[in-house]
């Protein structure tokens, strides 16, 4: 049977649930505080909340022991006023770059800090919030410390920002500081004019680059793709451009060429080419005032040069006097330089990308890479392949001191560079690399001259070259067999680009000169696989697929147009057809005829010479062998022999054959000439017999009309007669 609770206990259930609730609540919770990890109200955890500001000491972060230093902190415009900032250090030195690394970014946590000094934000005219404090040279016993990388840093309303301070060593192996000198983005084969006067104007990119560098011993990375430019100008190239090649010219650091448009060589590799894609040529890019190809039979003449041409520096290829430089090597000298050093984008090459890059062209032998790829620094060899390597932290170090704005966020760049050098190997060369872009945001000048003079000043580090490191014996290494990669989809993207380029090869030779369909593209190809395009890869798709739609276009460029079906009334007949040339040159082709049945008898090849952008008229002979009927005909257009390359689609027509009113029309003719000639001969008999009768008519009428006129007088006479006989009676 079923039992029922009694209904007083009924009455009781909500009572009891809600007095076990109230008592068990505070215990499960108190249980779980004492289970569960708190976020603790500390200072280490308000270290790790977003950063609101930020700090760095005076001097790049290097200080002097009993020398006292600044330490300033910069908030946003935007951001609430907060109170006092702290700024505090700790004497735990940082060993390694990866400990750098860890402490910037909030993932390595150091308890026993030492307060510094403390000042309060105040409002600058820019809109923002600085606090500067003055440390004495003994405080927190800062004038103690030995050689090596501090952490600092600063909180002020629960805010944390992060930076570090170098006690420098006495001395050190010198330091090569390398800067490139490259362009923005392009997805055309050169810099036009109006580019290069806004590059090489005061606020251009290209005239900051080369104003950095100007009185130091910075190596330079230079893309012959800049210089190739302004040659190929010549005459029409702004003065701006030329002035720049003049300086550039003119100085004596040491450099060398990068690849044509710094184009992306582990892409390269990834796509499985054997060699580097070259410049064969660039004759199709001279403007008409700039330097021109030796015309055939002249040997290496070329036109006179312009009085203001620059001389060309002692190792530039020397022409003889009054000759313009017109040879690829000559358009791309960029001055007195080292043999070609590989560099590839800063994390696209692995420890294979080197090895590989040995054997991508026998006579390239320095490959400039990471330091992830190998254990030992900077000058390395593992087998026959070489490198010189470079910390990537390091580099983006001085990228940042380029890209950010004067203040206390480019000083705290300055500190982050000092630091990661100051923990290389001080017995061995370091190698300071400003990473591209070289380009600069709002400040293009004074941010990229200090990353460079940061590079080239390192504490303790006298300044180098590349040739002084590479003279000493390799450090013999094994390069890491993994590592970050060429993307593949880059690497797709190249070979389709180059399938391309095949195809436009094939189709250039209807052209007198290929080279002016092939030239621009190598270098149109070349330009779009640059590094300067890593950083937008969506205007880099939306480029690469309007060069693609480009080319499909020049392909189509020349065809048949369509014609409607024909009517032959001949034996003997031609058929007519157009040919449209939309390319700014004239093409040479054979038109090919080929009939569905023996009907008609055509003339299999027509070779044609098509005018540039116009229609050309063509004719092609057709006999017809039957007295009627209905066939087509093909037409299609190729290049001339030996290639025979298919130009265009071929046009098929229907032709209707009505060769037997050619014979109708002659019968009909001949009846007609007949019927004339019939009735011009009736009409003439008539004519004549007309006028026969009516000169027999004339007569006739004139001999009577004599008669009368004899009877008449002979009556007068005799009246006249009988008369005077009358009056003599």
């Amino acid at each position: 049977m079923p039992t029922h609770s009694p209904a007083p206990l009924r009455a009781l259930r909500p009572a009891l649930l809600r007095v076990l609730l109230c008592v068990l609540l505070p215990v499960l919770l108190l249980m779980a505080a004492v289970l569960l990890p708190l976020p603790a109200a500390t200072a280490a955890t308000q270290e790790e909340s977003p950063v609101a500001f930020v700090i760095a000491a005076s001097g790049g972060g290097v200080i002097t022991p009993g020398q006292g230093f600044a330490i300033s902190a910069q908030a946003p415009g935007d951001a609430t006023a907060p109170g006092d900032v702290l700024f505090r250090y700790a004497p735990h030195r940082l060993e390694s770059a990866d400990e750098i690394a860890a402490w910037l970014g909030g993932d390595l946590g150091i308890d026993d800090t030492v307060p510094l000094a403390t000042a309060a934000f105040t409002p600058t005219a820019s809109g923002g919030l600085t606090a500067t404090a003055t440390v004495d040279a003994t405080a927190g016993g800062v004038d103690q410390l030995a050689p090596g990388v501090y952490p600092l840093l600063a909180t002020a309303s629960g805010d944390t920002a992060r930076s570090t301070i170098v006690v420098p060593a006495a001395t050190s192996a010198p330091v090569a500081a390398i800067v490139p000198l490259v362009a923005p983005a392009i997805d055309h084969p050169l810099l036009t004019a109006d580019e290069l006067e806004q590059l090489t104007g005061p606020d251009g990119s290209l005239r900051a680059q080369l104003d950095a560098v100007a009185g130091t011993a910075a190596v330079l990375a230079v893309d012959p793709a800049i210089v190739a430019a302004i040659r190929v100008l010549g005459d029409e190239a702004p003065s701006g451009a030329t002035a720049w090649l003049d300086r550039l010219l003119a100085l004596p650091n040491e450099r060398f060429a990068l690849t044509f448009g710094d184009t992306d060589l582990t892409a390269q590799l990834a796509a499985g080419l054997e060699q580097p894609l070259q410049i064969e040529t660039l004759a199709p890019l001279l403007a008409n005032g700039g330097f021109s190809e030796p015309d055939a039979g002249e040997g290496d003449a070329a036109p006179q040069q312009p009085a203001d041409t620059p001389a060309p520096p002692p190792s530039s290829p020397q022409p003889t006097p009054g000759d313009q430089p017109h040879t690829v090597a000559e358009l791309l000298d960029i001055g007195p330089a080292l043999p070609p050093v590989w560099w590839p984008a800063t994390g696209t090459a692995s420890g294979d990308a080197v090895t590989s890059l040995m054997g991508f062209a026998p006579e390239h032998t320095i490959t400039l890479a990471t330091s992830d790829v190998a254990d030992a620094a900077p000058w390395v060899r593992a087998g026959d392949a070489y490198a010189l390597t470079y910390d990537a932290r390091l580099a983006g170090a001085l990228r940042e001191i380029a890209l950010r704005d004067p203040g206390v966020q480019r000083a705290a760049a300055h500190a982050t560079a000092s630091a990661y050098a100051a923990v290389a190997d001080p017995s061995q060369p370091l190698l300071a690399v400003v990473d591209r872009p070289a380009s600069t945001a709002s400040d293009p000048h004074t941010g990229l001259r200090d990353a460079v003079l940061t590079a080239t000043g390192l504490a303790g580090r006298p300044s180098t070259d590349l040739s002084s490191i590479t003279a000493s014996a390799a450090t013999a290494t094994t390069f890491a067999e993994t590592g970050t990669v060429a993307d593949e989809g880059r690497a797709n993207i190249l070979s389709a680009l180059l399938a391309d380029e095949d195809r436009l090869a094939r189709f250039g030779t209807i052209l007198a000169d290929p080279a002016v369909l092939t030239a621009p593209e190598r270098a149109r190809t070349l330009q779009l696989m640059g590094n300067a395009w890593l950083g937008d890869a969506d205007g880099w798709a939306d480029a690469v697929a309007e060069r693609r739609a480009t080319t499909q276009s020049t392909l189509g460029s020349v065809h048949l147009v369509p014609s409607s079906d024909m009517v032959l009334l001949g034996t003997n007949t031609s058929l007519v057809f157009t040919v449209r040339n939309d390319l700014r040159w004239p093409v040479s082709l054979v038109a090919y005829a080929q009939p569905s049945d023996p009907r008609l008898v055509v003339q299999e090849r027509t070779t044609i010479e098509a005018g540039a952008a116009q229609n050309t008229r063509i004719e092609i002979p057709v006999q017809s062998r039957v007295a009627s009927g209905e066939t087509r005909l093909e037409v299609s257009l190729r290049g001339l022999e030996p290639h025979s390359i298919p130009v265009g689609d071929p046009v098929t027509i229907r032709v209707s054959v009505r060769a037997e009113w050619e014979s109708v029309g002659v019968v009909v003719l001949a009846i007609g000439v007949a019927v004339l000639l019939v009735a011009g001969t009736v009409r003439t008999v008539q004519r004549i017999r007309k006028r026969r009768a009516s000169r027999a008519e004339a007569e006739s009428g004139a001999a009577e009309a004599g008669n009368a006129d004899a009877g008449d007088t002979a009556a007068g006479t005799e009246q006249t007669v009988g008369g005077t006989k009358d009056v003599d009676g």
